[in-house]
């Protein structure tokens, strides 16, 4: 939500190296026409024409809402066959989400889970 500025997007950066979108969804009718992945490449387009790299998009995946107390959204990802990429913004954010993993694994987390250095 930081990087949102709370969904305010008072953080914005016209001269940054990435665009930021908030969610992007199609109506349930119109959904597996291609819609969703239309406008993916235009901002993709827009990124290009404004000389960024890239864009970086944050939303709730329609349907993650029913499953959320029973599942990460990494393992929502993979039920669904999807590879997943976790990005951490913060050191205890990171160590939190190492503690979370091991646990979904029913494993011990490992040193990096407790960082000395926070």
């Amino acid at each position: 939500m930081q990087i949102s500025d709370d969904l305010w997007l008072g953080t914005h950066d016209p001269k940054a190296d990435w665009i930021y979108g908030l969610d992007v969804s199609v109506h349930p009718d119109y959904q597996g026409k291609g819609i969703g992945r239309e406008i993916y490449n235009a901002r993709q387009e827009v990124a290009k024409t404004l000389g960024c790299k890239g864009q970086m998009t944050a939303g709730m995946p329609i349907g993650f809402d029913k499953v959320k107390e029973q599942m990460t959204i990494a393992e929502y990802y993979r039920s669904m066959g999807l590879k997943i990429l976790l990005l951490a913004d913060s050191t205890s954010r990171w160590a939190q989400a190492l503690r979370e993993m091991s646990n979904r694994m029913e494993e011990l987390p490992g040193q990096d889970a407790f960082p000395m250095d926070l």
